[in-house]
């Protein structure tokens, strides 16, 4: 089950924080390596295949964490970056 302790983003610096991608688990990736794993996914485009094998993961599990990771990071960064435009913003 997904940490659920913390459920926003990292005080005003919007980074993401841990709680939002770590995995409740003793034998889980760590925070730092999905998201090592999610932003090499994003940086260079690779196959899961090839981010699993240099990455030593499973093929389903790097294709099970990217998506998630990346919903944390939009969930942390979309308030900040694509705010809905109020009234007066709209004249």
């Amino acid at each position: 089950m997904w940490s659920s302790s913390s459920e926003k983003c990292n005080g005003d610096n919007g980074s993401v924080d841990k709680a939002l991608i770590s995995y409740q688990d003793t034998n889980s990736i760590p925070a730092e390596e999905r998201l090592s794993i999610c932003l090499w996914f994003l940086a260079t485009g690779d196959s899961y295949r090839t981010i699993a094998g240099s990455f030593r993961a499973g093929i389903s599990t790097v294709s099970m964490l990217i998506p998630d990771v990346v919903a944390a990071i939009w969930d942390c960064l979309v308030e900040e970056f694509m705010a809905v435009p109020g009234a007066e913003e709209w004249r």
